[in-house]
């Protein structure tokens, strides 16, 4: 779904949440295993009492091996549809080393893979939520609490390159993916891979000939219905139905806001799954296929 571009999507950043939004966010990244908050709960914050119950409903979801695995069925899918159907090439080979020297390359590639891995848990966290929503779920689980640890975080603190720091090659490609994808603003991924310009530049020109093809738009809502089915056998969270939360208080305006953020991320997501798929795919060697990506229905 695009969002209506008159309309600013809101965040509320690390940087200005308050106490009780900040433990929250601090809860999460430990949960799912990340140095950074991911761009989905900074926009549910706009509604603090929401994001409080989305949590409390989820955490003891994002706990279980049922949640794992699924999140990992989700990627896999991503990763299979994109070896088999796009044309990927190797970065590896392709780029010089002045461009990405070999000492970068496995940073880069434990980035994208941490990325890749992450995205496909949130994607799964927005379905979860829209099946609340809707009220669409078949059944209801006990969840099994896991016995490990949560999934460690990647290795020093991801850094982010702010868009007014990046330079005006690397801010076009930004700009063109708004346009090409549809989207309402850029996520934290594509902040995290400005850290090397080249690479993220040898990415989209790679990726931008699929964008506008049947197949990539097929794709892109494959991933997201592979995250709602996964989704479905899952628990449901009965306290994040739209008639629950207009019960605890929040009235129907702001329940329809949060719908309409919860399905534009879900796109977004699944959008930048394929993106970072993509880029994790190039990363390993490409796939070596040569299909007609312009083909239509």
């Amino acid at each position: 779904m695009a969002w209506n571009r008159k309309k600013r999507l809101e965040l509320l950043p690390d940087s200005q949440a308050p106490a009780d939004v900040a433990e929250i966010y601090s809860d999460i990244r430990r949960r799912l295993g990340l140095s950074i908050t991911p761009t989905y709960f900074q926009a549910l914050a706009i509604d603090p009492a929401f994001l409080r119950l989305h949590w409390q409903a989820l955490c003891p979801v994002v706990r279980t091996k049922s949640f794992w695995d699924n999140a990992e069925r989700v990627r896999a899918e991503a990763y299979t549809a994109l070896h088999n159907y796009f044309n990927i090439p190797d970065f590896c080979r392709n780029l010089a080393e002045e461009a990405l020297p070999v000492s970068s390359r496995k940073e880069l590639s434990e980035v994208v893979d941490h990325l890749c891995s992450r995205k496909a848990a949130t994607l799964l966290i927005s379905a979860l939520q829209a099946q609340a929503f809707e009220g669409s779920a078949l059944h209801n689980p006990s969840p099994t609490l896991l016995t490990t640890e949560p999934p460690k975080a990647p290795d020093g603190q991801l850094t982010l390159v702010p868009e007014q720091s990046v330079s005006a090659n690397t801010r076009h490609v930004f700009d063109e993916i708004r346009r090409a994808l549809d989207l309402p603003l850029l996520t934290s991924d594509y902040y995290a891979l400005a850290r090397w310009p080249e690479f993220l530049d040898a990415l989209w020109k790679a990726l931008r000939p699929h964008i506008r093809s049947f197949l990539y738009s097929e794709h892109r809502l494959a991933i997201r219905e592979s995250a709602m089915q996964s989704a479905a056998t899952m628990p449901v969270l009965s306290s994040l139905s739209s008639q629950a939360l207009e019960d605890v208080g929040i009235d129907a305006t702001r329940v329809s806001t949060l719908v309409h953020i919860n399905e534009v991320f879900a796109d977004v997501m699944a959008a930048n799954l394929v993106a970072i798929t993509f880029a994790h795919i190039a990363l390993e060697g490409g796939n070596g296929r040569d299909y007609d990506i312009t083909r239509v229905a």
